[in-house]
């Protein structure tokens, strides 16, 4: 039976001049102007980047019952994946969504809740990132505190899950349970559907005796962001018109939807987050826009959906203008292989970015682009589960500013847990530029697939429960991208594939989260159709990295891979030595880690020079310092000497938060001048802190470890065991020349040493810089049940390296 649909109001980010058709009144966001925006409406991303740093992963359940984790790597950037039920089956509570980011926080919005968005459902119930910041997420609270502005007197008791603290006046104040909160979702769905049909003669969108719910931050909490709909300032001596816009779902009724309309001569005029049903007029500046709205069209008797990405790329706004958009005109998105793969989860995604043309030139300057992401998931082994679609409207190549469109498929097995199984996943990409194309079905030949084998790795000390191997992958000529990641029960050798239609043009990076909650990167690279491609993870002491890091073009700030270059780990620009050192490090030293302010029980980081102190991070307000004072070696400049001097650069961190996770300690001694000779380096990295300039390697030596280990991370007690480690400088260094090493063993954490046999390591057959010696294990009860290690490492032209891994790897009988 096809559902009757109502017309109902419009909500959105500009001032509005016409009310939505049927006589509805437009609404705008009642809290406000827009502190987020400066005074010509250009919009500040970093504003919503207030109070103390986001933890690298939460999960977070919303007020409509889905669950969302929320990851963020070491430069803040975010990412997010709707997680199963609370209650363990094997799909969520809705099955599409509309995601996007707003100044800077990440939104997930539920098809079912765009009805009631922005008018009765303060937006910000749905702002991921500040429900992580105000201490919302479910490791804090099981309830998300609301105030309900009533119509009717007691309407916010009869709420599902809503449990009301105390009233005053029209105002209650409450709390949504978290356990309850997929009655409250499906009661929104219900109470929408009915409306619809005309079952109800409350509006479709509203609730009975409900005005609106509003997130309501504890005491303690930092400051909300604006609301995504409040109203920016009108920009002066630029003659508006009125841009009306209809919509059309697919069953040829009056659409509901969410999506941006932008300007795509200048986005600081004028861009907006808007919510309509059926029909609504607004006033923008004149010029050209670009409409792309995700449309609903409920499927009858399910829980899921028709989403369609709907877009207008170029529509010139000289007078009054209406625009048509029309999900009818969408075709499916269905991606296959051409031999089928077992899967009982289907993950699909539209994608797109748009840019205006500022200047004269197209950039992607903070303000100046806009990017939605829809997003499908389809566990097909529940029986009388919908399967939800999502479809795009075919349009012509774009002529100003740039338009970038992904479509992206993963197929996977998992378990009750929402676990990846040991099957083999699937993340398939389907990027096109300028345009969506006339067709979005595609197959892919099993012949170029790319193969991606992982050997995962735990540590011997790690208490974590949140593995995850994540695969990214950004286009070249767009900005953003999009990110995957598979939760594992445990490390182990696994297989993956990936593909990309355009391979020359798409980055791929990865990523590996083991049971010490370290996420270990490694830095973005191109692959090929038919690739094979073998990576070790998370296997030895997490050392620091001799690999280039991943930083902002701006901020200089760590950031893979968006809008970003490499930096080397320790360079010297005259007379600054400029440190990007990251931990981390495995047993490949193209991995590196940051493990955040948050995971540090203690770093420190002094240098010495020519044997007097010059630098101690105690108390200073440099790089990146965390909540108790500690300091990581990112972006932190050091003074040096312009004639050749002797230098000494301690590091000490103190691992994770655990306290059976390992100490780590190193030390450097080398000589710089001015005269250090050019480095030389890709042309993706860069000098620091005048990326203008030449600058020189510090000559610094990082042991990389590969250690016999098991998955867990650990040796037999009792035996032999060959330590195997190799002494490198930083990529694109010149290699060490002439290099010696000694190895010292502790089995009582550090509280005494021996040397390992003579004390020296011996040079593997036909490798200069890789070394080996064997060490008796004794019986485990005569140890702490870990093995420290210890290493001397110099070269011939006297540079040398001190480290001191405490609880290095475990002992097992």
């Amino acid at each position: 039976m096809k559902i009757r649909r109502a017309i109902g109001a419009l909500a959105v980010a500009l001032l509005t001049v016409g009310g939505a058709a049927g006589g509805a009144a437009a609404n705008t966001d009642p809290q406000g102007s827009d502190p987020a925006v400066d005074e010509r409406g250009v919009p500040r991303d970093d504003a919503a980047a207030t109070g103390a740093p986001l933890p690298p992963s939460s999960t977070v359940t919303l007020v409509s019952g889905e669950r969302v984790r929320l990851d963020v790597t070491p430069s803040g950037e975010q990412d997010v994946e709707v997680l199963t039920s609370a209650d363990g089956k094997a799909k969520p509570d809705a099955s599409t969504f509309v995601q996007f980011a707003w100044h800077g926080d990440e939104y997930v919005v539920p098809d079912r809740v765009v009805p009631y968005l922005g008018g009765t459902l303060d937006p910000r119930l749905f702002d991921v990132s500040y429900l992580v910041r105000a201490k919302l997420d479910d490791a804090h609270r099981k309830n998300v505190p609301v105030t309900v502005e009533e119509t009717t007197r007691g309407a916010a008791g009869d709420l599902p899950g809503v449990r009301v603290q105390r009233t005053a006046g029209d105002k209650a104040q409450a709390a949504v349970d978290k356990s309850q909160a997929p009655g409250f979702g499906g009661m929104l769905a219900d109470r929408w559907a009915s409306s619809r049909a005309a079952r109800s003669s409350v509006p479709a969108g509203r609730l009975a005796g409900i005005e609106r719910i509003s997130l309501a931050p504890p005491s303690g909490a930092p400051a909300p962001p604006a609301s995504p709909f409040a109203e920016p300032t009108r920009a002066e001596g630029i003659p508006y018109r009125t841009l009306t816009v209809r919509v059309t779902d697919r069953d040829s009724d009056p659409g509901v939807a969410l999506g941006f309309v932008q300007n795509v001569d200048d986005a600081r005029l004028s861009r907006l987050l808007v919510t309509l049903e059926g029909e609504a007029s607004f006033s923008v500046p004149q010029g050209t826009y670009s409409l792309a709205f995700s449309v609903l069209t409920a499927i009858p008797t399910t829980d899921a959906f028709e989403t369609a990405l709907t877009v207008k790329p170029e529509v010139r706004v000289a007078s009054d203008t209406t625009v048509h958009l029309d999900a009818r005109r969408a075709v499916p998105l269905r991606a296959e292989l051409d031999t089928p793969a077992d899967h009982n989860y289907r993950w699909e995604a539209l994608r797109f970015t748009r840019t205006s043309a500022t200047g004269g030139g197209t950039t992607v300057a903070g303000g100046e682009m806009l990017a939605m992401r829809l997003v499908a998931v389809t566990p097909n082994n529940n029986p009388g589960f919908g399967a939800s679609r999502l479809l795009a409207t075919p349009t012509p190549k774009v002529t100003r500013g740039t338009f970038g469109f992904e479509a992206a498929t993963q197929l996977r097995m998992r378990d009750a847990q929402g676990r990846q199984t040991s099957a083999p996943s699937y993340f398939l990409h389907f990027p096109r530029e300028g345009r969506i194309p006339s067709s979005l079905t595609y197959r892919v030949p099993e012949r170029d697939l790319t193969t991606v084998r992982s050997r995962l790795y735990d540590s011997a000390t790690g208490t974590c429960d949140q593995r995850q191997l994540s695969a990214g992958l950004t286009s070249t000529r767009w900005a953003g991208g999009l990110s995957l990641a598979l939760p594992l029960a445990s490390a182990q050798d696994r297989t993956d594939y990936w593909y990309t239609a355009e391979p020359g043009a798409t980055s791929w990076s990865s990523a590996y989260t083991a049971n010490d909650c370290v996420q270990r990167f490694r830095a973005p690279r191109t692959i090929a159709h038919g690739q094979r491609i073998t990576e070790v993870w998370a296997k030895g002491p997490p050392v620091p990295s001799p690999a280039p890091s991943i930083v902002n073009k701006l901020s200089q700030m760590p950031n893979p891979p968006t809008n970003s270059v490499t930096v080397c780990p320790a360079c010297r620009q005259d007379d600054i030595g400029m440190l990007y050192l990251m931990e981390g490090g495995d047993s490949d030293p193209a991995h590196f880690a940051d493990l955040g302010l948050w995971n540090h029980r203690e770093t420190h980081l002094r240098l010495f020079r020519d044997g007097e102190l010059a630098f101690d991070s105690a108390g200073l307000d440099v790089g990146s310092v965390g909540p108790t004072g500690t300091l990581n070696p990112i972006k932190v400049p050091l003074p040096l000497l312009p004639d050749p001097a002797a230098y000494r650069l301690e590091w000490r961190h103190a691992g994770a938060s655990h306290p059976d996770d390992a100490n780590i300690e190193t030390s450097w001694a080398f000589r710089s001048s001015r005269k250090d000779p050019k480095a030389t380096f890709p042309e993706t990295q860069t000098c620091s802190p005048d990326p203008s300039r030449r600058c020189s390697f510090l000559p610094l030596l990082f042991p990389v470890y590969d250690l016999a280990l098991d998955h867990a991370g650990t040796a037999r007690a009792g035996g032999s065991f060959d330590v195997a480690f190799s002494v490198t400088g930083q990529a694109y260094a010149p290699e060490p020349f002439g290099a010696h090493a000694s190895v010292s063993v502790s089995y009582d954490d550090g509280e005494t040493w021996r040397p390992a046999e003579s004390g020296r390591a011996t040079k593997a057959a036909g490798d200069g810089n890789a070394f080996g010696v064997t060490i008796e294990h004794p019986p485990l009860a005569e140890t702490s049940g870990f093995v420290s290690l210890k290493i001397h490492a110099e070269d011939r032209a006297g540079n040398t390296v001190d480290q001191t891994v405490i609880r290095a790897y475990g002992l097992r009988d």
